[in-house]
């Protein structure tokens, strides 16, 4: 029984019919070896499709059912902490440091210094602070941009012009600090603590502060 490829490119089993020798005995008819190779090419040569290449994807083998579904995930190169998210609240610290009065060419002004300290978890830039209201104009406008890192602090100096003593705020009067963000600015409020008006004043001090505006432009409107 000889193995030949069929007519439609599968490989099946054909039998060859015997014949009867001389003699009465019947024994296969003799036919020569046809090798596995040669039944392969023949084949192809009759049906080129069922040799063609597997493609790559095809070839290479899968782990298991989840290997072939599983996206690849990019995981971020560990590196220092980025700037502050623009959507997370910024925090900050103020804290006043030398403070004076004056009257310069008539007009009533004093000056205070503050340090900002930036309470956020990663740098910042800050563009400014410190804004004009009733009865004080802001004469100082330092919009130099300086970046600062976590617990770092800043120094500014506010200088104010009164122009109307009673108008002055009385309140507390949180002071503006400008933060640049890509192309946009964010303002944070943040309070500014105030003065013992008694101690400004040469006394013995006291329990009571003053909100540091009013303080401020009450010693300079008292005095001049």
């Amino acid at each position: 029984m000889n193995v030949t490829p069929n007519t439609h490119g599968m490989t099946g089993t054909h039998v060859h019919d015997a014949t009867g020798a001389p003699d009465g005995d019947r024994r296969p008819e003799g036919r020569p070896a046809v090798s596995a190779r040669a039944l392969v090419l023949a084949a192809c040569a009759m049906s080129p499709a069922l040799c063609l290449p597997l493609p790559a994807s095809a070839a290479a083998p899968v782990a298991g059912p989840a290997a072939a579904s599983a996206p690849a995930v990019a995981v971020p190169a560990a590196g220092p902490e980025g700037p502050a998210d623009g959507s997370a609240p910024l925090r900050f610290r103020l804290r006043s440091t030398a403070n004076s009065s004056q009257v310069n060419g008539g007009a009533r002004e004093f000056s205070i210094g503050v340090d900002v300290q930036s309470l956020n978890k990663g740098p910042v830039t800050l563009v400014g602070i410190g804004r004009s209201g009733p009865g004080l104009r802001l004469m100082s406008a330092d919009d130099s941009p300086q970046t600062v890192q976590p617990k770092e602090r800043v120094s500014y100096e506010l200088r104010y012009r009164v122009t109307d003593c009673d108008a002055v705020p009385r309140k507390d009067w949180p002071v503006p600090v400008r933060v640049r963000q890509g192309t946009g600015r964010r303002v944070v409020e943040v309070p500014l603590a105030g003065f013992d008006r008694d101690a400004m004043e040469g006394g013995e001090g006291s329990s009571a502060t003053v909100p540091w505006q009013a303080a401020m432009a009450g010693e300079v409107c008292r005095i001049f």
